[in-house]
């Protein structure tokens, strides 16, 4: 995979995140209304934004076909990141060098990266251009004991 094609990857992934999290945020503020406690509203937001997440970076970001296997792995992703951002944060602003909202800055930055790099390489990782025997070179003539 070329730097371009990691580039392209990268911005396209940024955008279904935005997108996703825009989603989740707009579900948040309708479901907080209608379900209670509000741990559950934002559960049902993130389960529903997640999914979202997935179709769009599966189809628009990374541009291959989902199964149930790279949803799987997805979502696995997505724990780890969560946990990546709040620990992350949560240490940032232990040090009281930086107030909270920096912190979050930084947990947010320190997860979407590696969300896209787990992403990049292990889910959706890029198919091998197939090359005809012949483009590869002559073959090494067999050696007899």
């Amino acid at each position: 995979m070329t730097l371009a094609e990691i580039q392209g990857r990268f911005g396209r992934y940024f955008l279904t995140g935005g997108l996703a999290a825009i989603l989740e945020y707009l579900l948040f503020l309708g479901l907080v209304r209608l379900v209670q406690p509000v741990f559950l509203a934002a559960l049902i937001a993130i389960a529903i934004a997640l999914a979202a997440n997935y179709l769009l970076a599966a189809r628009f970001a990374f541009r291959v076909k989902g199964s149930k296997g790279k949803a799987g792995l997805f979502a696995i992703g997505a724990v780890i990141g969560l946990n990546l951002n709040a620990g992350t944060t949560a240490l940032a602003e232990s040090h009281e060098l930086i107030g909270p909202g920096l912190a979050k800055i930084i947990g947010t930055g320190t997860a979407f990266v590696f969300n896209f790099l787990y992403n990049n390489f292990i889910v959706f990782p890029a198919q091998a251009a197939a090359h005809p025997p012949e483009a590869q070179g002559p073959a090494a003539p067999l050696k007899r004991p």
